[in-house]
C-alpha cells in the first residue's frame, strides 16, 4: 500500500524537476526542431504547388499557343489551295484562249492557202483542159 509521508512529497519533487529539466534539455529543443521543419515542409509544399499552378499554366498557354499556329496553318493553307486553284484556273484559261487563237489563226491561213490555190488552178483549168482535149484527140 501506498504510504503518505515526506518521501512521497520529495519523489513528487524529483519528478517535476526532472520533468522541467528534461523539458528544458530535450522536449523543447526536439519540439523547435519539428516546428521549423514542419514550417519548412508547409513552405517546400506551397512552392510545389505554386510550381504545379505555373507548370498548368505554362501547358495552357502551350496548348492555346498550339492551337492557335495550327489554325493559322491550316488557314494559310486553305488560302494557299485557293490561291493555287485560282492561278491554275487563269492558267488554263490562258492555255485556252491562246490555243483558240493559234486554231483560229490555223484555220485562215488554210482558208487563205486553200483559196490561193484554187485561185491558182481556175487559172490552169483552161490550159488543163486543152491538154486533157489535145489527148483525147490524139489518141
Amino acid at each position: 500500500m501506498i504510504e503518505l509521508n515526506i518521501t512521497l512529497f520529495i519523489q513528487l519533487v524529483n519528478f517535476l524537476i526532472t520533468l522541467v529539466v528534461l523539458n528544458w534539455l530535450i522536449i523543447s529543443p526536439i519540439r523547435k526542431i519539428i516546428s521549423v521543419r514542419r514550417s519548412k515542409l508547409e513552405g517546400l509544399n506551397a512552392d510545389a504547388a505554386s510550381f504545379a499552378g505555373q507548370a498548368a499554366e505554362k501547358m495552357d498557354n502551350y496548348s492555346a499557343a498550339l492551337a492557335t499556329a495550327r489554325a493559322s496553318a491550316v488557314a494559310e493553307r486553305e488560302a494557299m489551295r485557293a490561291s493555287g486553284l485560282e492561278r491554275e484556273a487563269n492558267l488554263l484559261s490562258s492555255a485556252y484562249e491562246q490555243a483558240e487563237a493559234m486554231l483560229a489563226q490555223r484555220r485562215k491561213e488554210i482558208s487563205d492557202e486553200t483559196g490561193a490555190a484554187e485561185r491558182a488552178l481556175r487559172t490552169q483549168v483552161p490550159a488543163f483542159a486543152i491538154k486533157a482535149v489535145d489527148r483525147m484527140l490524139a489518141q
